[in-house]
């Protein structure tokens, strides 16, 4: 229905009305001499119908034979659009254009998107695809799909069945992934003691294989064996295991940031952009901007039309250059206070992650040059490290 409008609307087509005689007779006379007439509407003696520039030269003679009088009411199309507007040649060289690159995309890809995948990225898929030819502004002519389909089957890894799907101007790559087999890690059993992490006092000892050197209450330092993987037997022959155990202490820890008023920092001078429109992955520059001397942050930001949340691939590209130099840069008494708090609060994040803190004290110290901020953490946490045993032996052993 669509093309039909559509070669209308290019041939051109006449609306008429017609009015005494005999209508009827009038349409069996159009159709004995195969004159194409639509939309007949008949009230009375009266009739309206539409036909092509042709037709209606041909209809006179049918109007004149079953005693018809006929008259234009209209005439649409790019026919009449052209000859109305003939003296406008921007308006029809821009039609032009409209309809050219309409038919030329109708016959392209505009949207590539990927379905059943769960472990192999989209973007993997996409741009392995796009080496087969499967690639936005693409001719879906020219695909050859199940070729495409052999070829990526060696082409990614991971893949056990695939299949690129046309629909409109949109391909969608429907792909189902090879299971893959869970490798189980083969434990270590290499002989080692649990020595504590850190110095403090033990709280408990959960021994599960091993002989216990230290007992509950007692303090150790970082290094110190807590429980050995040397096992005595019955008949006081020695064997050597893994040890495994959890040791809970009582420990403390110290954060300690110091920051100097004086700091190597970024100073940024310049910023310039530049733009481009891609179409069809194909870019054309809006403005010309050349890349700044010395050093510079780069970041691009795209801004895509789309559709049903899938990106199109038209729109448009903004890159930005951010000049800068490195210097020594005074800070300020409440920037270096931000600087210090900042820094202070991430050594926090990253050292207390699985540990329970019970008690802090903090220390804040500053002057012109620096700014210190010191706290002391009382902490319950497991201290066991597992440290393999050196069993090497000498030739008098």
């Amino acid at each position: 229905m669509f093309w039909e409008n559509f070669l209308d609307f290019l041939k051109g087509y006449i609306v008429f009305y017609g009015e005494g005689g005999f209508p009827e007779r009038f349409i069996n006379l159009c159709s004995e001499n195969k004159i194409d007439i639509r939309n007949v509407k008949m009230q009375k003696d009266t009739i309206t119908a539409e036909c092509g520039v042709r037709s209606y030269i041909k209809i006179t003679k049918a109007a004149k034979k079953s005693g018809m009088k006929v008259r234009i009411i209209s005439k649409h199309g790019l026919p009449f659009f052209i000859r109305r507007n003939r003296n406008r040649t921007g308006v029809i060289a821009g039609l032009l254009f409209m309809v050219i690159m309409t038919m030329f995309l109708s016959e392209r890809i505009w949207v590539i998107s990927v379905s059943g995948n769960e472990n192999i990225p989209s973007e993997e898929i996409i741009n392995s695809f796009y080496n087969l030819g499967v690639k936005t502004g693409a001719k879906k002519e020219s695909l050859n799909v199940k070729e495409i389909a052999s070829k990526a089957l060696t082409e990614v890894e991971g893949l056990m069945w695939n299949a690129v799907n046309l629909d409109g101007c949109r391909a969608t790559i429907e792909i189902k992934e090879q299971v893959k087999k869970e490798i189980v890690p083969e434990e270590d059993e290499t002989p080692s003691n649990i020595v504590a992490s850190n110095s403090g006092q033990i709280i408990k000892i959960e021994n599960f294989i091993g002989t216990p050197v230290a007992t509950s209450g007692s303090a150790v330092e970082k290094g110190d064996i807590i429980v050995s993987g040397a096992v005595i037997n019955k008949d006081e022959s020695v064997s050597f295991y893994k040890a495994e155990a959890n040791v809970i202490a009582r420990t403390k820890n110290v954060v300690s940031v110091n920051l100097s008023s004086v700091q190597d920092m970024r100073v940024y001078d310049d910023v310039k952009k530049k733009n481009f429109i891609s179409f069809f992955s194909v870019t054309f520059p809006v403005n010309y901007v050349p890349a700044p001397k010395g050093e510079y942050d780069f970041s691009q930001t795209e801004d895509f039309l789309s559709t049903d949340g899938r990106k199109l691939p038209v729109g448009i590209i903004k890159e930005k250059f951010s000049s800068y130099e490195n210097k020594k840069v005074k800070l300020t008494s409440s920037a270096l206070k931000l600087m210090c708090a900042e820094k202070y609060f991430t050594e926090i994040d990253n050292s207390f992650d699985d540990i329970k803190t019970e008690g802090m004290t903090s220390e804040i110290k500053a002057d012109k040059n620096s700014f210190v901020i010191s706290s002391t953490f009382e902490c319950v946490e497991n201290i066991a490290e597992s440290i393999p045993m050196d069993l090497t032996l000498d030739e008098n052993t």
